[in-house]
């Protein structure tokens, strides 16, 4: 049977490698210091016989040691036994997967150190602990944070899912990514959750090897870099970090544009000799950088065999450095022919008429539910407390886009109040200021405000299917939008709806 000791609190000493990074949330110290006064330690701790020092060294239970400090007891619990260094670690780590308050980069700098032990590899930890490799992977990419981002997980300003996101990236744009939480604390959406920072990674900092204009296995493209094949900069080279991206991309922004501006020269060079005519153009929208490049709005991609078909080198924006045929043209419509104008114009007639429609229905059913709204309403609807009815609304506001909180605000008469920054930006807190009106409506007025926040999103002037929701409102409120779309259509000339 385990003999276990109450040691004198000052003849122990913490282990110097325990919780050395995020250390002990003092107020579960506080707690578990309650719980001590009043119950006692539960668990014994484990120590072993510190030679050097001739003291005992705390191998695990170094919380129950700090909340016996703060209790006031005088001695703690515990199991002495003999460890190596190896075994002492393995207890420690072990222990601190089993609590909920060991910081990610505690966890991340024991794995650390037992990898660095000759036994171990991550197949062999991950047995031992009992967690999966990708797992130990990720935790591990933490040891990989540049300072700031580890001083913001430290003073919890992002999460482990944030940290863990950002640590799968080269250093280089490690900091990019902790702007853009930055930038959006700032803005629109002060909350960025993981999925859309990590939407963010991979739209804006990966680039996707599916569409270069070069072979990933090119080693002579640019030769200081060899083939993207053998690079460990890409997500296809580590599948436990970035299971969840479908397709192969690169974290290196600069070698991957570095290779397109090679491609560029390379096919330049192959025209040149070839003496084949060609043009260079844009596929970015926007002035081109040079007067000889032209403009994507200046030509068609076309077929080989098309009349003026011409050989189209991209050299500006993401796709450069591919061969493409092309005509030259002003704009893109001069190249039409005339049947493809009339479709084009039919299309546009369409597209005008679907919007106003929508608009005027819109219009038709917020009229009807401020005019009417406790007799269509409220009878469909149980009892609701006047507290209970303002979060609701509360919470339906909370679930819209931004643009449509906006819109709601403006629609009711609410100021948005803007106000200045430390950054000398404006933000605009809409939700504050949605509660602070609803809270001097009564319910009368409350349900057309939860009506239009929930059937807000549906006034999309480009949905025109005839079970939308708008459609659907219409019909329940016996609003007839056959014929206001026909009242509509009566004004556009060659209206291809209704007749």
């Amino acid at each position: 049977m385990t003999e276990i000791i109450n040691i004198p609190l000052e003849e122990i000493t913490p282990h110097p490698g325990n919780r050395k990074i995020g250390g002990f949330d003092q107020e579960k110290l506080d707690q578990l210091a309650e719980s001590i006064r009043d119950i006692g330690v539960q668990q014994p701790a484990i120590v072993r016989i510190n030679g050097t020092a001739g003291n005992y060294e705390l191998v695990a239970g170094e919380r129950r040691w700090l909340a016996s400090k703060i209790a006031g007891e005088q001695t703690l619990p515990c199991i002495i036994k003999e460890l190596s260094d190896l075994e002492a670690l393995k207890i420690q780590l072990v222990e601190n997967l089993q609590r909920d308050d060991v910081h990610p980069l505690d966890e991340a700098d024991g794995f650390r150190r037992l990898l660095e032990a000759e036994e171990y590899d991550v197949a062999t930890l991950s047995a031992e602990i009992g967690r999966s490799k990708s797992y130990v992977y990720q935790r591990m990419k933490l040891c990989e944070l540049i300072t700031p981002v580890r001083e913001a997980l430290l003073a919890a300003t992002i999460s482990a899912g944030h940290a863990l996101v950002i640590a799968r990236l080269p250093e280089e744009l490690q900091q990019h990514a902790l702007d853009h939480i930055e930038e959006c604390r700032d803005g629109w959406n002060p909350e960025l959750t993981v999925r859309e920072l990590s939407a963010y990674i991979t739209e804006e900092l990966m680039l996707s090897f599916s569409s270069a204009s070069f072979s990933m296995s090119d080693e002579d493209l640019v030769p200081a870099a060899g083939p993207c094949t053998m690079c460990s900069k890409r997500t296809g080279k580590q599948p436990e970090l970035f299971a969840e991206i479908q397709h192969d991309n690169c974290m290196d922004p600069d070698c991957f544009n570095a290779k397109l501006d090679a491609t560029v020269l390379r096919h330049r060079a192959e025209l040149v000799e070839s003496g084949d005519e060609y043009i260079e153009a844009s596929s970015h929208y926007g002035a081109p950088k040079s007067k000889t490049t032209i403009a994507p709005w200046e030509w068609n991609e076309c077929p080989k065999k098309a009349e003026g078909a011409k050989r189209v080198l991209i050299v500006e924006g993401p796709q450069r450095g591919r061969l493409t045929y092309g005509r030259v043209s002003h704009y893109a419509q001069d190249e039409q022919t005339e049947e493809e104008k009339a479709r084009q114009d039919e299309e546009q007639r369409k597209a005008r008429v679907i919007k106003r429609t929508n608009e005027r229905l819109w219009e038709n059913v917020r009229a009807r539910i401020e005019t009417d709204a406790r007799s269509v309403f409220v009878g469909y609807l149980p009892p609701i407390t006047l507290p209970f009815l303002r979060i609701l609304v509360e919470a339906a506001f909370g679930q819209i886009w931004a643009e449509h909180q906006k819109y709601i605000l403006t629609l009711h008469g609410w100021d948005r109040q803007e106000i200045e920054t430390s950054w000398g930006t404006t933000q605009e807190p809409t939700v504050e200021t949605l509660r602070r009106h609803i809270a001097e409506l009564d319910t009368g007025a409350l349900y057309p405000v939860l009506m239009t926040i929930i059937l807000a999103p549906s006034r999309d002037p480009h949905e025109s299917v005839e079970d939308s929701i708008l459609r659907r409102v219409c019909l329940e409120l016996g609003i007839d939008a056959a014929a206001v779309e026909r009242e509509v259509c009566a004004t556009e000339s060659g209206c291809p709806i209704g007749g």
